[in-house]
C-alpha cells in the first residue's frame, strides 16, 4: 500500500477549501499532486455522503495517478483516522468487459459498493461517453442519482 505521510502546504489548503465546496478548481504546475488532492476529495465525499466516485481521465495513461493496485493511504487534513483510498475498477485498459463493468458500477447502488470497498472507479472520457450514448433515459436518470444526493446531503440550493 502506497502511504502518504505528509502533504504539502498548498494540498491541505486545497482539500480544506474543496471538501465541502459544490464546484473546486485545481490548478497547479504538472507532477506537483493534484491528483492526490482529487483523490484526498473523493474519498472524503465517500466518508461524508457514501457517494461513489468515478474519476474520469482524458487518457488511459494518466490513471496512474488516482490508482495503486495495493491503495493508497493518508490523512485527511482534519480527520484523526486515517483513509484507504482503493480504486475497485480500473476500467483504463482496453479490456472488452470494460463498457460492461462501468455500467454496473454507474447502476449500481452506493450502500451496496460501500459494503464490498468498492466505491471508487477510474475510467477514460471516451468509455463513459461510448457508455452514455447507449444508456436509456431510466438508466442515465439512475446513473446521475448519486451526483444529486450527494448535492442535497451538502446542503446545496437551501
Amino acid at each position: 500500500m502506497k502511504d502518504i505521510t505528509q502533504l504539502r502546504d498548498w494540498q491541505i489548503q486545497a482539500v480544506n477549501s474543496g471538501r465541502h465546496a459544490q464546484h473546486f478548481l485545481c490548478q497547479a504546475p504538472g507532477g506537483s499532486g493534484k491528483s492526490l488532492v482529487q483523490v484526498m476529495l473523493a474519498q472524503a465525499d465517500i466518508n461524508d455522503t457514501g457517494n461513489k466516485q468515478l474519476i474520469l481521465v482524458p487518457q488511459s495513461h494518466i490513471h496512474r495517478s488516482f490508482y495503486d493496485e495495493d491503495g493508497i493511504s493518508f490523512t485527511l487534513p482534519g480527520d484523526q483516522d486515517r483513509s484507504h483510498w482503493k480504486v475497485a475498477h480500473n476500467l483504463c485498459s482496453n479490456n472488452r468487459g470494460t463498457l460492461a463493468t462501468l455500467k454496473k458500477f454507474l447502476l449500481a447502488d452506493s450502500a451496496e459498493l460501500r459494503s464490498r470497498n468498492a466505491s471508487a472507479a477510474v475510467c477514460t472520457h471516451q468509455a463513459l461517453g461510448l457508455l452514455w450514448r447507449r444508456f436509456t433515459d431510466d438508466e442515465r436518470r439512475q446513473a446521475l442519482q448519486c451526483i444529486c444526493h450527494a448535492w442535497s446531503s451538502r446542503g446545496v440550493g437551501e
